[in-house]
């Protein structure tokens, strides 16, 4: 269409077949348009959708960080209380307070080591 010489029929309805040829491929035109934006559409969409998957995924994720912040602070509180218990036993030294704080310490991190792995 461009770019190129342009031959004139020497009769009247040349002009109008070209005129009918250019209309036809400006409707060819017009629907591969149509066509791109259907499928830019499409595209558009399933965009969209990929989108909110990962809002929702982030979401659950922010949740899970949340729950695992506040079993790391609880075990922090646990920790520092058995230190104090464990500082104490060793000053008393003739006592079980010691066994019993390690024993306690132990089960303490046994049952935070399998609430993290149920999370």
């Amino acid at each position: 269409m461009y770019g190129g010489a342009r031959h004139r029929a020497p009769h009247g309805d040349g002009d109008e077949q070209h005129g009918d040829s250019v209309a036809v491929q400006m409707d060819g035109l017009l629907d591969e348009s149509d066509a791109q934006i259907d499928l830019l559409r499409q595209r558009v969409g399933a965009l969209k959708s990929i989108t909110r998957r990962i809002d929702e995924e982030t979401q659950v994720q922010n949740k899970l960080v949340d729950s695992l912040q506040a079993a790391m602070s609880q075990a922090q509180v646990a920790m520092q209380r058995t230190m104090r218990r464990v500082d104490r036993a060793f000053k008393n030294p003739g006592t079980n307070t010691i066994a019993l704080a390690l024993a306690f310490a132990v089960l303490l991190f046994c049952a935070i080591y399998f609430f993290a792995r149920l999370v």
